[in-house]
């Protein structure tokens, strides 16, 4: 869309903004919300959302979270016909942890969800994966893999490699071969 648009981009972590001194998350906030004004069309992509917007509450630990929340509504709500040229936009894999305020119209009201890759995303996700930078020996079958993480997501499938790489360092091997693969699986799967 940024490319489309020829708008500037921002990707937010929810969890890389966050702090533990009182009031310089929100400040980090305020700033790239200004940012994003001054340098419109632009698009700020909140990546893990949830950790930002999580469900307000009235427990003593909560607090931080209500602060934050209060501070992106009141950012969201900054945005007029002066800003026509800001979208926001939000994922999670935890809607439901997200504080409704946020969700209301006007806000990050376009709910997109996106399906489980089928066998053959799998397949695709895992070739495009290997060709960002992992070392998979060629007698790796994506297809031998994909029928292995049905239900899997693309994040699944990284951790999947991620794993597969420690695997093949502390065996002293340059390439990940379906031994690692194997190995990572059953690792990454007792995990989840």
């Amino acid at each position: 869309m940024a490319s489309e648009s020829d708008a500037d981009f921002y990707r937010i972590r929810g969890s890389e903004i966050v702090t533990k001194w009182i009031g310089d998350t929100e400040e980090i906030l305020r700033e790239l919300f200004n940012h994003a004004r001054r340098n419109e069309p632009a698009i700020l992509f909140f990546d893990e959302i949830d950790s930002l917007g999580s469900e307000r509450g009235d427990g003593p630990n909560q607090q931080f979270g209500n602060r934050i929340v209060a501070q992106l509504l009141s950012l969201m709500d900054g945005i007029d016909e002066e800003s026509e040229g800001l979208m926001i936009i939000g994922s999670t894999n935890r809607i439901e942890d997200i504080d409704q305020a946020l969700l209301r119209s006007g806000r990050l009201d376009w709910k997109v969800k996106f399906e489980l890759p089928d066998y053959q995303g799998r397949v695709e996700i895992f070739e495009s994966l290997r060709k960002q930078g992992y070392d998979v020996a060629d007698t790796v079958d994506p297809e031998e893999i994909a029928s292995l993480t049905d239900g899997w997501t693309g994040a699944q499938l990284s951790s999947l490699l991620d794993e597969a790489v420690i695997v093949a360092v502390n065996s002293g091997r340059e390439q990940i071969t379906m031994t690692e693969l194997k190995i990572s699986y059953e690792r990454t799967n007792n995990q989840s």
